[in-house]
């Protein structure tokens, strides 16, 4: 499934944008928006006017980093190389049941593979938590999906976290015996 935006009559010669754009394509839960404002500059990778944009969803997605999970999906935005003068709004829509644990909804954010180093880079964004959105401005297309980070604890704390929980269930434990035993003790008269 894609969607295909053809920007034919609507971009000049000098590749300026004529009149405001806005395409979308939803994929199950996840949706993606993007928006071109009147006056932009958008030039394909030879620096040519761009002719069309295409939006694709992405279900699997590698060379993600290891402490990195995406929620929803990744979509495609091609072609790669294209380039937008101001930044184009893209929009992407999430289910907060998708979010993994351990991963806060404010710290959601929009990140974008770059195929040449093989690296994934976050974007400043907007969480609107409200609407189930995250919004980003990106100045070329490429592969995009929203993203949050786990951030393992670190190995002392690991232990530190067990031992504190191993104590208050023994002590916890104890009170609790105490209290039955004190509870079914013969009455004194």
């Amino acid at each position: 499934m894609l969607n295909e935006l053809a920007l034919g009559g609507t971009v000049t010669e000098n590749g300026i944008v004529s009149e405001a754009l806005r395409f979308s394509l939803a994929y199950g839960a996840t949706e993606i928006l993007v928006q071109i404002p009147q006056g932009t500059r958008a030039l394909d990778e030879a620096g040519s006017p761009l002719e069309t944009i295409i939006l694709r969803p992405v279900v699997e997605i590698s060379e993600l980093p290891v402490d990195w999970r995406i929620v929803g999906l990744a979509f495609d935005l091609s072609p790669h190389g294209a380039v937008f003068n101001p930044p184009l709004s893209v929009s992407l829509g999430y289910d907060i049941a998708s979010c993994p644990r351990g991963i806060p909804e404010r710290d959601l954010a929009i990140a974008c593979y770059d195929a040449e180093t093989g690296k994934w880079t976050k974007i400043e964004c907007i969480v609107n938590a409200g609407n189930g959105t995250v919004t980003g401005r990106l100045s070329h297309l490429a592969l995009v999906a929203i993203v949050g980070e786990i951030t393992p604890l670190p190995p002392s704390m690991g232990w530190w976290v067990i031992a504190v929980a191993v104590i208050a269930v023994v002590v916890i434990g104890i009170a609790a015996t105490n209290y039955v035993l004190w509870r079914s003790r013969p009455a004194i008269r």
